[in-house]
């Protein structure tokens, strides 16, 4: 069974901005479907998908997200990180996914806060595990100082490596 590829839509215009596909994914079915099937335990909020690079992780994680698209009333939301080199930078980069301009008088990070925690979205975050490290501390401090969750709905996070290839692991929600 092929799974479809994917248009792209605007935030603005549709449901989400996941990147067109070339063609159909093909032989990935099994671990669509048990990543999928992780996505639909109310415990799961950040699911992550791991693997050695160029093995497929970002299609993967594509398909994935496509595949549970309608959970998520606000829709999806692919975030490249490819290219960032500065953790401080993620969520300047997860802002301009969203679409979120301008300064509106109030720090980007709180913004993106109150932005995220009024939404249930899916953030795809492609090639974070380069900068999960260092962005993850400034995040939870903000967080003990009472500041809404980033993301209160589900992330997932494509990265890491794993001898035996992608293969999707969970963290349930805290």
């Amino acid at each position: 069974m092929a799974i479809p590829s994917r248009g792209i839509h605007g935030l603005g215009e549709g449901r989400d901005n996941l990147p067109r596909q070339p063609g159909p994914l093909i032989g990935r079915e099994r671990e669509v479907e048990a990543a999928r099937c992780r996505w639909l335990d109310v415990d799961v909020r950040l699911l992550t998908l791991t693997g050695p690079g160029g093995t497929g992780k970002t299609r993967l994680a594509l398909a994935v997200a496509a595949a549970v698209l309608e959970q998520f009333e606000h829709g999806a939301c692919f975030v490249e990180l490819a290219p960032i080199r500065d953790p401080a930078l993620v969520g300047a980069a997860i802002a301009r996914s969203l679409g979120l301009h301008g300064a509106g008088g109030q720090p980007l990070l709180e913004r993106l806060k109150r932005f995220l925690a009024r939404r249930e979205l899916l953030l795809v975050l492609d090639n974070f595990e380069r900068l999960q490290a260092a962005a993850m501390p400034s995040w939870r401090s903000s967080r003990r100082r009472g500041a809404p969750p980033c993301a209160p709905a589900r992330r997932r996070t494509p990265g890491g490596s794993s001898p035996t290839g992608p293969s999707p692991a969970a963290a349930p929600a805290r």
